[in-house]
Parts: C-alpha cells; structure tokens; sequence
C-alpha cells in the first residue's frame, strides 16, 4: 500500500544517507569490523568432535612430557612457570610457601609490564593475593603500552591496559602517566608525534591489543635539522639488489660524516632481524667504519665462506656439478659464464672434473680460461686423491693456500672468518669422524661470524635488533630495510590463541588446520586473522621503538618498487607500512630514482640498466696462480709458493712451502704495521706480535720447534730491515702519496684484474717508487749476487706490470725495486716505461 511505499522510501533514503556518511572521512575502524563480522564462524561450523578428542588427549600429553623430563633430569621454560604457579596453591587453599611468602614480602616492583604474559599475571595475583589497602604493602608497576613488542613470547599488552582499568586481583591501582621526553630532542618528538598520532590506533581495544597513541613533550631543544631523515630508494624491473647497494652505501657515508664531529657521538643501526644486513655490513667494512655487534653476523654469508663450502663438496663429491661449477666460477679460478656453460654441457656421463683435465678441453673454452684450468686441475685432481687420506680441514686448508687463496684474504675479518670455518670443520671431524657436506652447510649457517677487528676504536657502530635495543638510547639511530617484510608465519597444524574476554579475563582458543582437500576451517581462519592483526598492530609498535632510541637524529630508509602505474606501496606487514599513510605524500619521505627516471642525488650505478651492466667477474690474477705442471697429470700435490721461495710449482706439497707462505704474510703484514705506527719494534708489540704468529702456525699444525724457527727468522728478517740506516727512507710514511698493500685494478678483456703493491711513494726528487718485498731466504749453496740475480729474473717481468698501472706517471721518474727482507738490501729493478 501507499504507506508501506512511503516507508520503504524513507528507509531508502536513510541507508543512502548513512552510506553516504561512511564513504566520507576515515572509517577504517568501522571497516574491520564489518569485515571481522564476515569471518565469525556459525556454531555448526566449529568442530566440536575434534575439540573433544583434543582436550582429552592433551592431558595424557602433558603427563608424558613430565615423565620425559624426570628422565632427562631437564625442563623447559613453561614448565618452570607452571611449577611455580602451582607450588603457591590457590585463594582457598594456599601452600605453606605462599604464607611463608606473604609473611616475607611488603613490596612488589614490576618493570617493562607491558610485555606481561598471562601466566605471569597470575604469578603475581597469587603473590598478592592476601595483601589488604591498608597493610601498608605497596605494588608499583611501571610500564609503556606503546612499547610493547614481545608477542611472539605470549606477552598481552591488553593485560597491561586491563590492570591499568581494573587493578591487580583486588588490588585497585592509581595511575600515573608520564608525557615528557627526557631522551630524545624537540625535533624528533615533534615527528613523533605528528607521525605516529595517526598511525597508532585510535582508541584502546584490551581484545586485540590496540594501544593509542599518548603525546609527549621535549625536555631537550631541537639540535639537528631535519632530526628525522627518511629516504626511500625505488627500483624497477631486476635492479632491487643495486637499490639494497645504494641504501647500504648511503648508510655508511652518512655514518662516515657523523664520525667526523670533534666529540665522538653514539650511532646505532637497529633492524628487525640479521637478514636486513646483507648488503649493509659489507658496505661499512669497505668504508672501514668500526661496528661491534653480537650474533649478527652469519658466517654462511661471506662470499669467501660460501666459496670454501663449494669446495669442500666438490673434493667430497665428484657428481656434485653444482659445486664444481661454483669451484670454477670462484676467484681462485675465475671462469667467465660463457666458458662454464661449455664446461658444464662438454659430456654429462663424465664429471666436471674429468672434463677438465681432458686435453679436448683447450679447442673449447676461451684462451684466459683454458690458462686457468691448466693450473688448477692437477690441484683439484690431487685434492680429490688425497681426501681419504688426511684430515679434511687440513686438506681443504692446503689445497686453499696452493690455489692462491691468500690473495682473497682482504682484511683480518675475513682471515678470523675462514680460520673460523676450517676450525667447524675439524670440530665435525673429531667429532664425527666423517663429514657431511650438507650437514656442514647447515652448521655454517648457524655459526656467527668473528666481531669485526675495527669495533676496539673508540666508540664503534653498534649493531643490534629493535628488540635488543629497548632501554638503549644513541645519538643517531639507522633503521635500514624498513620496507622489508618478515618471513611468512607458516600454518600451524594446532593454532592456539589467546584473548581477553569482556570481563579482562584471558580465554585460550584452540583450532587445526583442515586435513588435505577439505575446505578452511572457519574457526582457525577467524583466529588466525585475529593473531595477525595483534602482528601488524605491534609492528607499529616496534617501528615508534626503533625511532626513539635516538637523541639527536634519525635516519629512515626503505627500498621500493617502482613500476609504470606508480610506487608499490610497502606489503602490509613491513614496519613501513605502519607509518607510510602519515608520510607517503609529505615532504617527509627523499624519493631516489622516484616515477622510474634517473635522479641526480643518486649515485650514477643506480641508472645504469641491471641487462646493459657488465659483470665484474673478482678473480685473482692469472700471474698469482699456480704455474700449469711439467706434466699432464700431477702425481704429487701441487702449490703455488704465495711467499716468493725457491721451490718451483709441481714438486710435492709440503709444509715447508706452506710455512714459508705464512713467513711471508706476517713480515708484509708487519712492515704494513711499522709505516702506520712505527712502533712495531717495542718489545711490548713484538711479543703480542710473536704470540700472534706462534698461535697462527699452530692451527696449521707446525710442530714447535718449526714454530720457533719461523718465528725467530721473521723477527730477524723485521729487526734487519727496520734496524737498516739504509732502509729507513723507504717506510716514512711522510712521503707524498704514501701507500702501502696498495690495491689496484686492471682491465684485460672485459675482466678486472687485481694487483696489489707492496710499498709505493713519491720521494723528495719526485720520483715514484714502486717496491715489492721479498721475504725468501737465500739458500746456503748460492751466493747473494747470484741469488738476486735469479730473483730479479723471475719478477722483473711483475713490477713491469706494476709499472704501467702508473700510466699517468709516466712522464715523471718512476723507479721499481725488489726489497730482500732477510738480507736486507734494495735492489733497483730495470723496467721500461710504455
């Protein structure tokens, strides 16, 4: 009828209306819930016969799990939490303990509350549960809601809200809040609280674990500007690993400039876990800041590590392909792709191995390659023939130093990583007695690093986790990686969860995942985006944790994908997502590369196209390889002598040659360390130096009285040449452009080649000095003239290489000498310039 249409109408019109009023303004929160309201499961949805059959074999469970640990004399950490819980009895039957304990404590302070568990909770309820108003016992909980971050550690910061409402069992509390910000300054609470006002949720919600933001107020003036930098670097198509670079280069510059103030300051890089430092920590070793961390640093990430692991399953397994391409790919061996494809298709039913050292092998691959293999096959050959036959760390050891691995050692990080591996690998060994190439990858990828050999300078960068870093404060804090989202949390088979009821009491849930080919169930759906939503609502909490650890400055930074429609929004579940809403379209955010095109504050690589880029292939030199054998096969183990001795390259591998290796890296090392400091020779630096070599050449298992000899001769050898009236000129490092271990790189066909230079300077006549040392002891049976004859012969040919590395140089004076260590004498060597 008329008045029914009427009716319809005017209800019409105020749906429209409502709907209307939500499409305008923000009603995210209305959102949720309409959506929480979809995933609420019917009651005949719930599977009340496997809840049934769960709660009675859960029981059972728990009893044989405290039987095992009766066994085993062991309990974990929730049993620890129960015994107590029960040891104290309950309100209507209290043990004797609970009233001797109740006799015995008049004061309960509690700290860092908001990361309470419920288990915890009761602990106290049950400690204070006889406590009265007026018994003069006081309880002082201390917390901040917005700092709570240990969730995956069953903490409820609703607890923490509910106590703040409702007191401690029957206990009322008086609540205090505390607003001003003695840490950070003025400039960094401002963005604060413009920033993550909006970013927190609007109110309280004790269910979920909502917490509101609360503002603060400076106690400090503002001192830098801007106070919080945030830079995000886009990339587009495959170049994300050039836009990880960027961001690591762009954090150890900024952290260079800061190093340079006159007062030394505090500096923090904070990341949400130890994979966000990839890219990062190679970055600050190459600009040599100093850092110190603590479990951060896996070992399996060192490229140098990785390349020692394919080695090792390489000599143990000829089949492994794999890991005989990435022997060959490596820069003891530097095989360019094009070749390795050749290699790796010449014939399946033979190994990498058995391809190489076949003769057809020159027809096939390129010139430089075919070179390269000549020399390290009948290494590889002999490594694999002796594997049965010595300790598997001594050989992989040796068979590292003879393939010129000494040259890949670039700092004393990298030294103390790879002593680090052979030393897990002889552990295994006498452990096991065998070794399991993959049971070994997965202990190296459990092993940390050694600290870095800087972090002793003063005041180093300190490397930590957000969550380690609650309480700390520094001066400037890095958050790198901030649009990096965290692994996946997999599908529990039994999803448990717990949740505040209306009445602030916690209520545990229970739900399995559904079996194979049958639909989700409702129940762990519904509790399992409840679980989520807390995660995303303490990420936010761990992100406003992060950026107020700092005093002074903050710097943000985040790698984004660029595509052609715009800028990918960060995946929910980053820490910058949490924020981006309030920053995304302020002046707030320094975009690099931003809509796809090159920008100028960039650094130039960033432009380049990933497909155009050529490959810089690290390789070592072809002049530090080992010379190819005499012969086809080489029946005895074969080394390069990395130290300049008399021994030609094919005869026998001994210790001799591996000593004399070492002998000369410390003595090059050494005169590296008198230029810097000139006071080596101290008998306070001598004898920390000596004990250093001693224990080195004991991990390579020289007896002591070998030790003792090297020792006295490479003190001899240093006592000699720095004692030397003669010599002194050569190491004042006063000189114009004086460097030592001087590293340079040349271009031979597409492919860098590394050189390295011992000692070079411009004297006061202005001549460029290009020197190499040369530790090798004259035999007894030749004279010095002879025996520099012969060496000036065998290296005339390196310093002429050295020489044209100075090509801008050439037009001025330029001198190249062999400096004999032991003898000690400087020998000008004749070369010719281009």
């Amino acid at each position: 009828n008329k008045q029914d249409e009427e009716l319809f109408k005017a209800k019409k019109k105020t749906m429209h209306k409502l709907l209307a009023e939500l499409a305008q303004g923000d009603n995210q929160l209305l959102l949720s819930t309409l959506n929480y309201l979809r995933l609420l499961p019917a009651q005949e949805d719930i599977n009340h016969d496997f809840l049934k059959l769960l709660t009675e074999v859960l029981p059972t469970l728990l009893a044989q799990l405290r039987v095992t640990f009766a066994a085993k004399n062991t309990v974990d950490y929730p049993e620890i939490t129960h015994a107590a819980l029960s040891v104290l009895g309950d309100d209507v039957s209290p043990t004797d303990l609970a009233l001797s304990l109740d006799y015995r404590i008049n004061h309960i302070l509690v700290d860092e509350f908001q990361d309470t568990s419920s288990m915890q909770q009761i602990l106290l309820e049950k400690l204070t549960a006889g406590w009265e108003q007026t018994d003069g016992r006081t309880v002082f909980v201390v917390g901040d809601a917005m700092q709570s971050c240990y969730g995956f550690r069953d903490a409820n910061v609703g607890l923490f809200l509910a106590l703040r409402e409702n007191g401690l069992g029957n206990i009322p509390l008086i609540p205090i809040d505390l607003q001003t910000n003695f840490r950070s300054n003025a400039g960094i609470v401002e963005w604060v609280n413009s920033v993550f006002s909006s970013s927190f949720p609007q109110r309280n919600n004790i269910s979920l674990g909502a917490v509101k933001y609360t503002y603060s107020s400076a106690q400090n003036p503002e001192d830098i500007k801007p106070a919080v930098n945030t830079r995000c670097y886009t990339f587009e198509d495959n170049n994300r690993t050039d836009a990880l670079q960027a961001e690591a280069k762009y954090i150890a510059n900024q952290i260079l400039k800061l190093r340079r103030a006159e007062s030394p300051e505090t500096i923090a890089i904070l990341v949400r876990g130890r994979s966000h430092l990839l890219h990062i920590l190679p970055a600050l070793r190459e600009a040599s800041v100093p850092w110190v961390a603590t479990d951060i640093d896996k070992l399996d990430k060192l490229p140098l590590v990785s390349d020692l692991t394919a080695l090792l399953k390489a000599i143990l397994n000829q089949a492994d392909r794999l890991a005989w391409l990435s022997v060959l790919r490596a820069p003891w061996s530097g095989i360019p792709l094009q070749d390795l494809l050749i290699i790796a298709n010449t014939d399946f039913e033979t190994s990498i191995l058995q391809s190489l050292c076949n003769t057809g092998i020159q027809t096939t691959v390129s010139r430089d390659s075919y070179e390269r293999i000549i020399r390290i096959a009948p290494i590889l050959s002999e490594a694999v023939r002796l594997r049965d036959r010595l300790p598997l760390g001594d050989l992989l050891r040796q068979t590292f130093h003879c393939l010129g691995g000494i040259h890949l050692i670039q700092s004393q990080y990298e030294q103390d990583s790879v002593d680090v591996f052979f030393d897990l690998i002889n552990q295994i060994e006498r452990s096991t007695q065998l070794v399991n190439a993959n049971d070994l990858e997965e202990q190296v990828k459990d092993t940390f690093a050694s600290n870095n050999p800087l972090s002793s300078s003063d005041k180093p960068v300190q490397i930590m986790t957000i969550h380690k870093s609650k309480g700390l404060e520094f001066d400037h804090v890095f958050l790198p990686g901030l649009a990096r989202k965290p692994k996946t949390a997999e599908r529990e088979l039994l999803l448990r969860y717990e949740r505040l009821n209306h009445a602030n009491v916690p209520k545990l849930f229970l739900a399995a995942v559904a079996g194979p080919g049958k639909s989700r169930d409702v129940l762990y759906e519904l509790l399992r985006h409840e679980k989520l939503t807390k995660s995303k609502l303490e990420h936010t909490r761990l992100m406003y944790i992060g950026v107020t650890r700092a005093i002074k400055s903050v710097y943000l930074s985040a790698v984004l994908k660029q595509e052609d429609k715009g800028l990918v929004n960060p995946d929910t579940h980053s820490l910058l997502s949490s924020v981006w809403s309030a920053i995304r379209d302020t002046k707030l955010v320094e975009f690099i590369l931003a809509d796809g095109k090159p920008n100028e504050k960039v650094m130039e690589r960033m432009s380049i196209n990933p497909l155009q880029r050529p490959i810089v292939l690290r390789r070592i030199p072809i002049s530090k390889l080992p010379r190819p054998a005499k012969k086809k096969i080489v029946k005895d183990f074969s080394v390069n002598n990395q130290s300049n001795s008399q021994q030609e390259v094919g005869e026998p591998l001994s210790q001799r040659v591996l000593l004399n290796s070492q002998i000369g890296d410390f003595i090059h090392e050494a005169l590296q360390t008198f230029l810097l400091k000139n006071d080596l020779l101290s008998k306070h630096n001598l004898d920390i130096q000596k004990q250093r070599w001693q224990q080195n050449l004991l991990r390579h298992g020289f007896d002591p009285r070998t030790i003792q000899n090297a020792v006295e001769y490479i003190e001899d050898s240093l006592q000699k040449t720095l004692s030397s009236r003669e010599l002194g000129w050569i190491f004042d490092h006063s000189q114009t452009e004086s460097v030592a271990e001087y590293e340079l790189q040349s271009k031979d066909t597409d492919v860098i080649q590394n050189h390295v230079i011992d000692r070079s300077f411009i004297d006061l006549e202005g001549i460029r000095w290009i020197i190499d040392y040369k530790s090798t002891k004259k035999p007894d049976h030749t004279t010095e003239n002879q025996f520099i004859v012969k060496q000036v012969a065998l290296y005339q040919s390196q310093l002429q290489r050295y020489r044209n590395l100075f090509r801008t140089e050439q037009n001025k004076g330029v001198k190249t000498a062999l400096l004999f260590t032991n003898i000690p004498r400087l020998v000008e060597v004749e070369t010719s310039s281009l």
